[in-house]
């Protein structure tokens, strides 16, 4: 309609463009919760709206325009939607208050209107600036500007007038530079000082690798004069990405980015080895990386097992679970970049002698409160579990079995402290290195570190040098060691030699040792599983045979071996040299075990699309995906992510290293659960499945297609000849499917070997805790967990509705404070309740309402087109058996899982109950297990034996002592391992 209305008054007093298509949805929002379907009947009552308006002499305000709305649709006759209406606006009115409140201010801008009450409240708690006295100094538009522009600094780096892809330029000399001192800006974006700093560090790295055309001098006058202004829409993208909820990077991104650590990951992997020094270096490492604001990931496999014989002090080992309680007593007095608490996952090989401590380690979580625990299952356990013979435990010192335990046994008392206590849950290394790109040349995810004893002679320049004196005297290089080129051209037979002086020597520890001899004389002590090369590529030195033929630096270039003899104790070193990833050490070409020691250091670098964002309504109210809008915002963060990598202040040097050899991100989603309620499809059907596998497939797809193109523009992964990318493989099981493809997948592994690609990973779905609260919608790939919770304030109480769930319930006309109410009574689940119709109960499932067989299904869904790992809590009854938990990780592994977390309800010591409770329910709660499916659980010499009878049961369960948010008085959930408070935020991680 036309109109001569154009300009309408703010509440702040702000004039801005009127826009009659909101008042429009706002009619027929109205209408909607009331049972109204037709949009063309809210059209003619705005269009009367405008009319009326149209008679005012001056500009009207919004109030005036929202009074107006309500007198029209009484005059109208639609007394419902006039009500609907009311109660809308009275209840906004109540949350702009409430918004006022929580950030301290009288006006609320545009951005917070886009965040509800409870993500500002988690904004306020966790992210936003403060000054000393506890005030708040920042807004959400202020912290989302600040990250937006810090994730978006890397594009200047690689603007075409600055950046060479081939890096031929001469290094420039370094600058001194005092961010404090400037204020500048890119378009109307300010950069602070936090921002500059972040501009000299990429500077110096892209300067060193010979990519920069220009001077830092030279930059920096480029910035001043706006020659970079047209990155003004690259921030606005990242913004809008944010601030419209449509992603979130990781919780550390959203803390740091702008501000002085600059650290944006979120979880770290370190080496633990078998040394005391080891030890204390992953130690004092993990806590500068808790300091910054990231969680760290261990496996302690290559600690000596408890008892064993230490020859240096001539005492005994006390066993990796000794050394995982100073980890957590460390842990427990760091808090994370200010942020949070330090969180661990510790992980044990299934066949370490301490299995079986480490399995009941936490001991219904009395214990190593802050880890979670998972056994790595290893290739070899599966052919004796299924043959029922003895499963060997092996020393990881010398590779000697310590003793055999039954494999059956063993896998039950996994499944049984899982059922117990929700933990250790399990990793599958054979499904997880199946589709690792890096596995041909660095080993597997989770591997040994080779070493060389401290007078191994190394060759430089200048003649032989012991490895231990080049450790303490250039230890981050400095003189020229002498490499075979043998190495990078593949002809083994032809002796080129170079000189490299980037390298860097360190001391691992001290370590058991075996001496190889050659049958020219030639030596070499070094641990056992260190890399020698022969003429059929890389060989660990114990495995190596008389008919190897074995690379020399010598005019003989083949030699034969002659023996292998153990050496015992001595303290061990290494180097890694970033050429050839080999040196000659005692005349024999030996790897670069630095790669593979580095290997553990790769961080994650994580952010999450939220899915339910790109859910739309047709005219006729029909539900579909906005797929065209979510392809450019795959693309957009893909591009997010990798920035992250190259504006990130990385704690360790290690990790940097790491990070920027095999530049993995790990684009994710959230917002399943909602989305699927609005499209109506059940999470436990076939059709769910479906849906989830062409969603993560689309991700999977984009993302390597903005991949391939970075990889084009900025250049190829610098791992990319150590990966399977070179031979077209992809590192996603669904690329093997043919048969399952929506996409040219084909095509996808052609542009890789043409044109490369920049990530190694570019998909994971990890834990969105925090950022799926601040966007509003449910966590991750999960369910949504109750569909109601009862929120305690001191006038009373009301309940906290899904927002997915309400908008459907209101949709379909059955939204009532009686539906909430019978919604709770029933543990947040709408399944019992029959006046409900069956469509709308079979749509909105919630995670306690599916069977553990569907959320393993689910899961094996989204794996198929995941790059990693998949961070899913699959949720079992509290009257769930062993037995379903067992064949629940079987089929976890047969259907291609990587790994598997379960929660029994109710399974967790001082659980915090995650859903409102029947009535029945009041009372003191136990566990009870049928007659038909008790287990007895008897002690053998092995372990646990569960057998049907009626023997002893398991441990009853009591009522967990905590049910409510210690902060607001919310009942609250669990999700991905840690409790959530959906009313104010708060969390704990059990």
């Amino acid at each position: 309609m036309e109109t001569r209305m154009s300009r309408i008054r703010k509440r702040d007093g702000s004039i801005v463009s009127f826009d009659q298509g909101k008042i429009t949805s706002a009619i027929f929002k109205a209408a909607k919760s009331v049972g109204g379907k037709d949009r063309r009947v809210a059209q003619q009552l705005s269009d009367r709206v405008v009319a009326e308006l149209g008679k005012l002499e001056s500009t009207p305000s919004v109030e005036q325009i929202q009074d107006l709305v309500e007198r029209v649709l009484i005059e109208e006759g639609h007394a419902s939607t006039a009500k609907a209406y009311i109660l809308y606006r009275q209840e906004r009115a109540a949350i702009r208050k409430e918004k006022q409140l929580v950030l301290e201010k009288e006006d609320i801008d545009e951005v917070d209107k886009r965040f509800d009450v409870n993500a500002l409240r988690v904004l306020k708690a966790r992210y936003l600036r403060k000054d000393t006295t506890g005030k708040l100094i920042e807004t959400p538009k202020g912290l989302f500007t600040r990250v937006a522009v810090h994730a978006a600094l890397p594009d200047l780096f690689y603007d075409a007038r600055v950046f060479d892809i081939n890096a031929k330029q001469p290094v420039n000399m370094i600058e001194d530079f005092k961010p404090a001192v400037y204020e500048y800006g890119i378009g109307n974006y300010k950069l602070n000082r936090y921002h500059l700093e972040a501009l000299k560090r990429m500077y110096n790295r892209f300067n060193r690798n010979k990519q920069m055309k220009v001077a830092w001098g030279k930059f920096f006058e480029m910035i001043k004069t706006g020659q970079f202004n047209d990155y003004e829409k690259n921030i606005d993208t990242f913004y809008n990405l944010m601030t419209y909820k449509l992603f979130m990077p990781n919780t550390p991104a959203i803390a740091n980015f702008g501000n002085p650590l600059g650290m944006g990951s979120a979880c770290f992997v370190l080496d633990v080895p078998d040394s005391i020094d080891g030890i204390m270096e992953t130690l004092k490492s993990t806590a500068i990386v808790f300091k910054a604001g990231g969680g760290m990931g261990y496996n302690f496999s290559k600690l000596r097992p408890e008892g064993d014989f230490v020859s240096s002090t001539g005492g005994v080992a006390s066993g990796p679970l000794s050394f995982m309680r100073l980890f957590d007593t460390m842990t427990e007095v760091i808090k994370q970049g200010g942020i949070r608490r330090g969180a661990n996952m510790g992980i044990l090989n299934s066949n370490h002698p301490d299995i079986e401590k480490f399995i009941t380690a936490k001991d219904g979580n009395k214990s190593l409160r802050n880890f979670n625990i998972s056994v790595l299952i290893m290739p070899d356990f599966w052919e004796h579990y299924e043959k029922n013979e003895p499963y060997p435990l092996v020393n990881p010192k010398d590779g000697t079995v310590v003793k055999t335990v039954n494999p059956r046994v063993l896998f039950d008392k996994i499944v049984y402290q899982a059922w117990e206590s929700a933990e250790p849950g399990v990793i599958f290394f054979d499904k997880v290195n199946d589709y690792n790109p890096f596995y041909e040349h660095l080993g597997p995810i989770v591997t040994t570190n080779p070493c060389l004893t401290g007078d191994t002679l190394i060759s430089t320049r200048n003649g032989f040098m012991p490895i231990k004196e080049i450790a303490e005297k250039y230890p981050n290089g400095g003189i020229e060691l002498v490499v075979n080129q043998r190495v990078q051209s593949g002809n083994l037979f032809s002796i080129v030699t170079a000189y490299v002086s980037e390298f860097r020597a360190f001391k691992t520890g001290i370590k058991q040792t075996i001496k190889i001899t050659t049958k020219t004389g030639k030596q070499l002590k070094c641990t056992p599983d260190h890399k020698i090369l022969t003429i059929d590529g890389w060989k660990e030195a114990y495995k190596l045979t008389e008919e190897d033929g074995i690379l020399v630096d010598s005019e003989e270039s083949i030699d034969k071996l002659h023996r292998i003899e153990l050496n015992g104790v001595e303290e061990v070193y290494d180097l890694t040299e970033p050429l050839t990833h080999s040196f000659i050490a005692n005349g024999i070409v030996v790897h670069n075990c630095g790669e593979v020691l580095l290997y553990p250091n790769e961080p994650c670098n994580l952010g999450s699309i939220n899915v339910w964002a790109f859910a739309r309504q047709d005219e006729e109210g029909n539900t579909h995906v906005d797929w065209d809008a979510l392809k450019e915002v795959i693309r957009s963060c893909t591009r997010f992510l990798d920035n992250v990598i190259d504006v990130n202040n990385f704690p360790l040097q290690a990790i940097e290293e790491m990070s920027l050899a095999t530049r993995k991100i790990g684009l994710g989603i959230m917002g399943l659960g909602d989305l699927l309620y609005e499209l109506r499809l059940p999470y436990n059907t076939e059709e769910g499945r479906r849906f989830m596998e062409q969603l993560m497939e689309f991700i999977a797809y984009w993302s390597k297609v903005e991949s391939i193109e970075l990889a084009r523009t900025r250049g190829n992964l610098p791992y990319y000849d150590k990966s399977f990318y070179k031979k077209g493989r992809l590192p996603i099981r669904g690329a093997d499917l043919r048969q399952e493809w929506h996409f040219d997948w084909d095509k996808i592994s052609e542009d890789i070997k043409r044109h490369g690609i920049r990530n190694g990973y570019t998909t994971i779905i990890a834990p969105t805790g925090s950022i799926s609260m601040i966007a509003g919608c449910s966590s991750g790939m999960e369910p949504v967990y109750s569909l109601v919770f009862e929120k305690n304030v001191k006038v009373g109480s009301f309940y906290y509705v899904d927002p997915a769930a309400e908008k459907v319930l209101r949709e379909e006309g059955l939204y009532n404070d009686k539906l909430m109410e019978d919604i709770n009574e029933h543990k947040g689940s709408i399944q019992w309740i029959k006046y409900v119709p069956e469509r709308v109960r079979k749509a909105l499932v919630t995670a306690m309402d599916i069977t553990p067989e569907d959320h393993i299904r689910a899961l094996a869904s989204f794996q198929k087109w995941v790059d990693s790992s998949i961070s899913k809590t699959n949720n079992f009854p509290a009257d769930a058996t062993l037995e379903h938990m067992r064949e629940s990780y079987i089929l976890a592994y047969k259907l291609g899982c990587k790994d598997v977390t379960v929660f029994r309800d109710s399974s967790i010591k001082d659980q915090v109950l995650v859903a409102p409770k029947s009535k029945e329910a009041k009372e003191e709660a136990k566990v009870e297990i049928k007659q038909e499916q008790k287990k007895t659980i008897k002690e053998s010499e092995s372990g646990l034996v569960f057998a049907n009878g009626n023997g002893s049961e398991a441990k009853p369960m009591t009522k967990a002592t905590i049910e409510n948010c210690p902060e607001c008085g919310t009942k609250v959930e669990l999700k991905e391992g840690c409790l959530h408070c959906p009313g104010c935020g708060w969390g704990l991680c059990m």
